[in-house]
């Protein structure tokens, strides 16, 4: 098995990667597309990605490359990063933020420390460099990482205001036959479709299917009509989400569905164990 993930050594998937799979050699890869393309040569290939976060939402773009390139989500992990402030010393001037952080932490940051310069950093790598080059420069990262550069604590708050969570994809050629107890899934309407989203949601309600998120996601090929994706609650082969997939698809004729995969409670609670 080769385990990959989207960003590079303690990114917030690499850190995921590295507690979900500690036996497990990891490669890290910056283009997106790159990553999936190794992930579909081999059905034993795996995949960490941040999909979202609770502050954020869902990134739609990275679900719909996914989903392009044919691959499924196996499962998500959800989880709330441990991440806290560190500086050579108390006397900071300037903050370096990870962009893989900063949505996380950008609230907090802005209000407590308005009066200092924070600077967002194409990645982990970027933000050490500049810290370690400002003895009165902090930076923003996990416990590990600012044991190993030798920095001290300055803030261990950082997320406790906004408590964030991330979804992180475990992406594979293979569904996961587990039970989901929450699923996405991709619409993709047809042309001149008249009342959009609203004759799309009909059947979900119809069913009693229970929607509890709902993204656009832009249609490069019709200027009209975008895609939708949906997370809904409970396992894609429950009844009455494949009657309202039935109504959509064959009686309507409304849209194509698509099945991306979702979230099992297996990985969780082996896990914490």
């Amino acid at each position: 098995m080769k385990l990959y993930t989207y960003g590079p050594k303690y990114s917030l998937s690499y850190i995921i990667a590295e507690k979900i799979f500690p036996d497990v050699e990891i490669t890290s890869e910056n283009n997106l597309q790159t990553l999936l393309k190794n992930i579909s040569k081999n059905k034993k290939n795996l995949a960490i990605i941040n999909i979202g976060n609770s502050i954020a939402g869902l990134n739609t773009q990275a679900l719909d490359q996914i989903n392009s390139a044919q691959l499924k989500i196996w499962d998500i992990y959800q989880t709330k990063p441990d991440l806290n402030l560190y500086a050579h010393n108390n006397l900071i001037k300037d903050i370096y933020v990870p962009q893989d952080y900063y949505y996380l932490v950008s609230e907090y940051l802005n209000q407590k420390y308005s009066k200092l310069n924070i600077e967002v950093t194409i990645d982990v790598k970027s933000a050490v460099e500049a810290c370690m080059y400002q003895q009165n420069a902090a930076i923003v990262c996990n416990p590990s990482l600012a044991n190993i550069l030798k920095l001290k604590s300055i803030d261990n708050y950082i997320l406790d205001q906004t408590n964030p969570t991330v979804d992180f994809a475990i992406v594979n050629l293979n569904q996961n036959s587990q039970v989901h107890t929450r699923t996405h899934i991709k619409l993709s309407p047809r042309k001149n479709l008249e009342f959009g989203l609203i004759n799309l949601l009909y059947p979900f309600k119809e069913h009693q299917v229970s929607i509890q998120q709902i993204h656009t996601i832009p249609n490069k090929d019709q200027d009209k009509n975008n895609n939708f994706l949906l997370e809904i609650t409970g396992d894609h082969r429950q009844a009455k989400l494949r009657q309202a997939i039935t109504m959509l698809e064959t009686d309507l004729k409304v849209c194509s569905v698509e099945i991306l995969g979702g979230q099992t409670d297996s990985l969780k609670k082996t896990l914490e164990e």
